[in-house]
């Protein structure tokens, strides 16, 4: 599978691009705009990472039995993540591999990672779970079945995307 991002505005709200995977355009793309990744290749590679989440846990008081109260615990769960690896031989990434995920904005991205969704305005995406779930998924499956996916970024600097790099009669990407 190859997965183009191509960036054409890098702008102080974010570097935006659109993400391309197998010649068709699949979601816009943004980025830090200081923390990007260098244009060029990279492997995508799936990854459980760990994550704090806060929950509300109800509970009942001993001597209040028709109360009901809450209280905040913070739990730890695995998500898989895909990961931006620089070459295929890295096996275990480490803590500051930049990874895709859904989201927003990019301000709060960090080691140069990247959020997908559709594009609303410079330097921010509208939030798309189900987008990010089927495309988590097939990253998921080409791993189990060791084919490799590749990730190419290049700078466009607001040109359009050439023709070559889009298909015009494009099969289910996702």
């Amino acid at each position: 599978m190859n997965i183009t991002i191509f960036r054409r505005r890098f702008t102080p709200w974010g570097v935006d691009g659109t993400m391309v995977i197998n010649g068709v355009i699949v979601s816009g793309t943004v980025e830090h705009p200081y923390n990007y990744l260098s244009a060029g290749d990279y492997v995508i590679s799936p990854v459980p990472i760990k994550f704090k989440k806060k929950i509300e846990v109800e509970y009942k008081k001993k001597h209040h039995k028709k109360e009901k109260e809450f209280k905040t615990e913070i739990v730890e769960e695995y998500k898989i993540m895909p990961l931006i690896l620089k070459d295929y031989s890295s096996s275990y990434p480490k803590s500051r591999t930049p990874y895709i995920t859904a989201g927003l904005g990019p301000l709060a991205l960090k080691h140069g990672s990247i959020v997908m969704g559709k594009s609303l305005m410079s330097g921010l995406v509208a939030y798309d779970e189900e987008l990010f779930k089927k495309f988590c998924k097939k990253i998921n499956e080409l791993a189990g079945e060791n084919k490799r996916i590749d990730l190419h970024i290049k700078n466009l600097w607001g040109e359009e995307i050439p023709l070559k790099y889009l298909a015009f009669f494009p099969g289910k990407v996702l």
